[in-house]
């Protein structure tokens, strides 16, 4: 049996996509705010994604064309529904051919999905975002669901676990001065422990465990994390999580 974590009720319409650097492009900045709509939230109304991501819905509806012509959005018919397009498992298989660390680490997050019975994550920095470039869930146990496309910020949940190991101007760029208390918290457990605990932070009832994977200048490049149902106690597993990051640490260093 899988457990998926279900939303909140309700949706709250999104902000507007601001320009926050004056060398991206505004028109791609906003067709990614409505591509990456549809890969957290799964297939969208035109209406639906007007709210998610606050455009205005002419704009979004140009956006959406361009998006489907190049194959990263379909528009599926008679339901007028929008989602994911057919170009994007050949790019997904081009990626990953040109990223060692998920392929260095995918059999080691798989002995540690054998080992702890819960979905493991490799996630990946995407601007000020973490990514997952590897979901890996066991089959006929309880397990959480983790959609390939659900990116966390920086400063929230694991987010924090990769953010505490980044330089501490990095830091403050990135984190607010009502973030600092916790991400301190998060990088004392990492100093201690080697790796980090977030409770219900993105999803109610679910307890997400990470540590960081490193390069070659210390930095982080990668975060291993298992996620499980609170009732499962993944913080158990807190040590095998730490281990199996080092483990992928050691490899991608001596590739």
């Amino acid at each position: 049996m899988r457990d998926t974590p279900q939303s909140a009720p309700g949706r709250e319409p999104g902000p507007p996509t601001r320009r926050g650097n004056t060398n991206t492009s505004q028109s791609v900045d906003r067709a990614m705010a409505a591509f990456f709509a549809l890969a957290e939230h799964g297939p969208q109304r035109h209406v639906d994604l007007v709210e998610l991501t606050g455009l205005d819905r002419r704009i979004l509806g140009r956006l959406l064309a361009s998006l489907e012509k190049a194959g990263l959005v379909r528009r599926r018919t008679p339901t007028g529904f929008y989602d994911l397009g057919a170009a994007l498992p050949r790019l997904g298989r081009l990626a990953e051919e040109r990223l060692a660390l998920p392929r260095v680490a995918t059999e080691h997050l798989q002995e540690l999905m054998a080992r702890t019975s819960c979905t493991v994550l490799l996630h990946m920095r995407q601007d000020d975002h973490l990514a997952p470039v590897v979901v890996l869930s066991p089959p006929g146990v309880l397990s959480v669901s983790y959609p390939i496309g659900r990116r966390i910020e920086l400063r929230e949940g694991l987010g924090r676990a990769f953010l505490a190991c980044l330089p501490e101007t990095e830091q403050r760029r990135i984190a607010d001065e009502a973030a600092w208390p916790a991400l301190r918290r998060v990088s004392a457990a990492i100093r201690r422990d080697g790796y980090a605990v977030s409770r219900s932070e993105i999803v109610v009832g679910i307890t997400a465990v990470g540590a960081p994977v490193r390069g070659g200048d210390d930095q982080p490049i990668g975060l291993v994390a298992l996620v499980a149902v609170e009732g499962h106690q993944p913080e158990r597993f807190g040590r095998d999580v730490a281990a199996t990051a080092a483990k992928i640490t050691e490899i991608y260093r001596h590739q």
